[in-house]
């Protein structure tokens, strides 16, 4: 089945308009600390939306491969409106966290769907050479998700300055559903073998001629190679690239989920909705101007180089951290690393493991940012648990942990952990490199 270039259109407004409502679990820390738990269970919280969104990442993208990109964003509206409609109760009843984290599941499925609905269909209906650039929009707009709602947050503070989390939580919960409804109707809808233009794996031997017709003979040329891959979690290269991007992940999840805790302790919980805005936005621009680049640099530069990047962010923000209260270009520069991440590792897979499995082949990569995000999210809570006083008069009463100490030896530890990954991935870029000068096909 051919796709227009105006049904393409169309579907990539769709997506767009999916992505910029999907990526709601960045606006956690705007609201955690509303919800009356300890920060160990506020951080397992955090970790079940998580879970969410990358544990079943194998599943969607399978139900995505078979049933297509529309029935998945019906899924995502589902599994978003009943996960908020939820967590909502669960602050207005004050139940025990457990039911919290569950309905938080919920909303990372919900996530999940949405980012695999959108990307899976962009990939399949667009040319690879255009694969940065479209991801790039497409995860700019999911990045944006939590500065987009924290505004939308503004219209639920009270005079006294206190947010309104149950209804804020409800009018979450509709938006989101009806924006991946829309997306329903709205997707593109190739067959499963359909693929715009080749995109071989990095060092593969293929007959495909530089440029293609837009016809039926070429694009089952295209549909056959990509088909063809052999399983990227057969290599080394693929492990080695999943073990950085793992730690990469979850140390930057932890400090998009902690932001508003750490804030606190500092006395400045007010100010975590700016940072959550700025967030939003660094992590918006991160993806974009990095897939914008990538596709531009390409043909002389890996992908993966760009994951340096995101090394190199995070270590020096992470060592400020430990030692002072968190500035706002602290937390842009976090939000850009992160951002980077999500753009330019699901078009190393995708161009790695084809456009024909994509769904499959990402949704097991994302077992790393959840595994990553348990970790450290867990960590953080553990740790800031440990240095938090207890009353005097009775000792299941919390006093408030203030000042760096709280949880300075996490964010060392990330540190550490990121400087670690980067070596990872300057191994990996310098394969590649002396791969591309001794053959002389592009990397990715």
């Amino acid at each position: 089945m051919l796709v227009s270039t105006r049904a393409r259109n169309v579907s990539f407004l769709g997506a767009l308009l999916s992505m910029s409502c999907g990526g709601t679990l960045y606006l956690f820390s705007a609201y955690a600390p509303t919800l009356g738990y300890s920060p160990t269970e506020t951080s397992l919280i955090a970790s079940a939306g998580g879970a969410g969104m990358y544990v079943l990442g194998p599943v969607a993208g399978k139900i995505g491969e078979i049933l297509g990109g529309r029935r998945l964003a019906f899924l995502s509206a589902v599994f978003l409106g009943c996960g908020y409609l939820l967590l909502a109760f669960t602050v207005r009843w004050q139940t025990p966290f457990a039911l919290a984290a569950f309905a938080y599941f919920f909303v990372g499925l919900g996530s999940c769907t949405s980012y695999n609905a959108a990307v899976s269909t962009i990939l399949r209906t667009f040319p690879v050479q255009q694969h940065g650039v479209t991801v790039g929009l497409l995860a700019s707009a999911f990045g944006l998700s939590g500065f987009l709602f924290s505004q939308v947050s503004k219209v639920f503070v009270t005079s006294e300055g206190e947010l309104q989390t149950f209804r804020f939580l409800l009018a979450v919960g509709v938006v989101t559903a009806a924006a991946n409804l829309v997306a329903c109707l709205t997707l593109a809808h190739p067959s499963a073998t359909y693929v715009p233009l080749p995109s071989v794996a990095e060092g593969l031997e293929a007959d495909v001629p530089e440029r293609l017709d837009e016809d039926e003979d070429d694009r089952a040329a295209a549909s056959a190679i990509a088909f063809d891959q052999p399983n990227p979690f057969n290599t080394t290269e693929m492990w080695v690239f999943l073990a950085a991007f793992m730690i990469l992940t979850g140390s930057g999840l932890m400090y998009i989920n902690s932001v508003g805790t750490i804030l606190a302790t500092a006395g400045m919980l007010p100010k975590s909705r700016i940072h959550v805005s700025v967030l939003s936005i660094s992590n918006a621009l991160g993806r974009f101007v990095t897939g914008s680049c990538s596709d531009w640099t390409r043909p002389r530069v890996p992908r993966l180089s760009y994951l340096l990047l995101s090394s190199a962010m995070f270590v020096p923000a992470f060592i400020y951290t430990a030692s002072f209260v968190p500035s706002v270009f602290t937390t842009a520069t976090v939000g850009f690393a992160y951002g980077t991440l999500f753009v330019i590792a699901p078009v190393f897979v995708g161009e790695l493991g084809g456009v024909a499995k994509f769904g499959w082949n990402w949704g097991w990569a994302q077992w790393a940012p959840a595994l990553g995000g348990q970790f450290f999210n867990t960590l953080f809570g553990v740790i800031m648990d440990r240095h938090t006083p207890r009353s005097s008069s009775n000792e299941h009463e919390r006093l408030p942990c203030v000042g760096t100490v709280c949880y300075a030896t996490t964010f060392y530890a990330a540190a550490a952990a990121t400087t670690f990954a980067g070596f990872l991935i300057a191994g990996l870029v310098a394969k590649r490199l002396r791969r591309t000068a001794l053959s002389g096909y592009r990397p990715f």
